[in-house]
């Protein structure tokens, strides 16, 4: 994993990794992630959290999944689930699976970025159920 949130450059940097929670499902995983970012020093810290479905090939989605037509299709992935929080900003293949996902860092979001609260956020918890419910058909 990288240090830097490559959709925003290098002024953003991970200073802390907090929780990892996973939902296993048959032949896929959920999982919601949140780190600590800075923004050297210019704005306070921001909760980044982070939503994704992990398919793996015995999923029958998987096929459909894997069928990307460029190194980075978050296109495709909005297709896969369209409910992604802000649309998907994230996927990622390889030979033993699909990564899709979306991040909680959009314009609005400002009530996540700044809750230091332990455990999971809310509405990421509702998304990750939503998630979860959807690939477990």
């Amino acid at each position: 994993m990288t240090d830097f949130n490559l959709q925003i450059g290098e002024e953003k940097k991970v200073i802390k990794h907090i929780n990892v929670f996973d939902l296993s499902g048959k032949h896929f995983k959920v999982q919601a992630k949140q780190t600590v970012r800075n923004y050297y020093g210019i704005m306070p810290n921001e909760n980044a959290w982070c939503l994704y479905v992990i398919l793996y090939p015995s999923h029958p989605l998987f096929e459909q999944a894997a069928a990307n037509t460029t190194d980075y299709d978050t296109d495709l992935g909005n297709k896969i689930y369209p409910n992604w929080h802000g649309g998907c900003t994230y996927y990622h293949k390889n030979n033993d699976y699909v990564k899709i996902g979306c991040d909680y860092q959009h314009v609005g979001d400002e009530e996540i970025e700044h809750d230091f609260s332990n455990g999971i956020n809310g509405i990421v918890l509702s998304d990750m159920r939503n998630l979860y419910e959807f690939f477990s058909k």
